[in-house]
């Protein structure tokens, strides 16, 4: 189809106001019922519907992203007025293109449209594309204007392409909808669960919500619950609706859902409680040959037991004030594989004092164990398990442990 066809399909699209809306289901498990839709709009054409993306590139070439987007708006809110009817304390999700916000910005045409199809502002959640923002001054008037007006607002596809995290420090969103690129395999993804799950506090720092999108499989919807999104959005319960009637077998995976958390959540803690308990035991085994030895030796039993465990990456040994007394010892099936110059095993004299595991043993506490984070010996994620004990002069030494996360 060339231009000059594609033009008159889409002005008779929007002529004729050939568009159909769908509803897709965004549930909180929590409350464990549906809690609002997102409204994805299809054109309609003989042979069939033409999906919302497609549509809008069209547009967006020929000159009619703002007739188009007024459109689809304008079909979404006919279409979820006799749901908010029935439901008031349900939301609508509207795409608006950024495009068509600065082209149309003073209009009212959106506010008098929702007012028209009697649906209160706050019912209604307007997402922007994250990556589709040009014009940062008219979408941040934009955003206020609309938010002290009353209406939500979400900001779409967060962590698609090269995502801009100043974006929610200027917007401050009242929601953050993680693209379905960091829910998708996330059970399976280190770095996406803890990208995602970085995301997802940042969000709740600064006050928004989060709805994880692209949710396909019952251990993705187990993830993003564990790490905390608070709304989820995708095939796992449901494809974009035209018939309603059907959300009875989305409340039904919902209810199942919710049950099958709680075993998950159940199951999450015993699994921690026992890697933590192998952590400790690991981290005591050694401490306990190093508090019998001359201290002389302890480079020496370091290599020894390390070396023969396949989950331990390095240890050390720090006095009272966070010196290293030991070489950082490596695990010799590493050895070889750092990154870069930037990660490299410390030496005796280093300071480890400003290190968070030090923090947590300072603090009183004879057994810590740190979040994962990059090691700065290996350059692998790790966890550093510390353990006080005291040599056979009775002074007190920290054996520093990094384990395999």
């Amino acid at each position: 189809m060339d231009a000059d066809d594609r033009l008159i399909q889409l002005k008779g699209i929007i002529a004729n106001e050939k568009v159909v809306t769908h509803f897709q289901p965004i549930v909180s498990v929590k409350k464990k019922q549906i809690v609002g839709f997102e409204a994805l709009n299809r054109g309609v054409r003989e042979c069939g519907l033409i999906a919302p993306d497609i549509l809008m590139v069209y547009a967006k070439g020929l000159g009619l992203s703002l007739e188009l987007d007024r459109l689809f708006r304008k079909k979404a809110l006919e279409s979820f007025k006799s749901i908010y009817a029935i439901d008031g304390e349900k939301f609508l999700s509207i795409n608006v293109e950024s495009d068509a916000i600065i082209k149309g910005f003073g209009s009212k045409k959106f506010l008098n449209s929702v007012i028209q199809n009697g649906i209160s502002p706050s019912a209604i959640v307007i997402e922007i594309l994250e990556s589709d923002i040009s014009d940062m001054d008219i979408i941040f008037k934009f955003v206020e204007e609309y938010r002290n007006l009353g209406f939500l607002i979400a900001l779409d596809d967060f962590g698609a392409g090269f995502s801009n995290w100043s974006r929610i420090v200027s917007l401050r969103p009242n929601i953050v909808k993680l693209d379905k690129s960091l829910t998708e395999g996330v059970c399976n993804d280190f770095y996406k669960r803890e990208v995602a799950a970085s995301v997802t506090h940042l969000a709740h720092k600064t006050g928004a919500l989060v709805i994880a999108e692209g949710v396909e499989t019952l251990e993705d919807a187990l993830v993003v619950m564990d790490f905390g999104a608070d709304m989820l959005q995708g095939y796992f319960f449901s494809k974009p609706l035209d018939d309603l009637d059907l959300l009875d077998e989305v409340s039904r995976e919902i209810t199942e859902l919710s049950a099958k958390l709680i075993k998950s959540k159940s199951r999450m803690i015993l699994e921690a409680e026992r890697e933590l308990k192998f952590y400790f035991d690991r981290a005591h085994e050694i401490a306990g040959a190093l508090s019998e030895i001359d201290e002389t030796f302890i480079n020496s039993i370091l290599h020894d037991k390390i070396d023969k465990d396949e989950v331990i990456e390095c240890a050390y040994v720090l006095n009272n004030d966070g010196i290293q007394i030991s070489d950082t010892i490596v695990n010799t099936k590493i050895i070889g594989k750092f990154q870069s110059v930037m990660f490299h095993p410390d030496k005796i004299g280093a300071d480890q004092s400003g290190k968070e595991y030090f923090y947590l043993i300072s603090a009183g506490t004879d057994v810590a164990v740190t979040e994962p984070y990059l090691s700065s010996a290996t350059g692998n994620i790790c966890v550093t398990v510390s353990v006080t004990y005291h040599n056979k002069s009775g002074i007190k030494r920290i054996l520093c442990v990094d384990m395999k996360k």
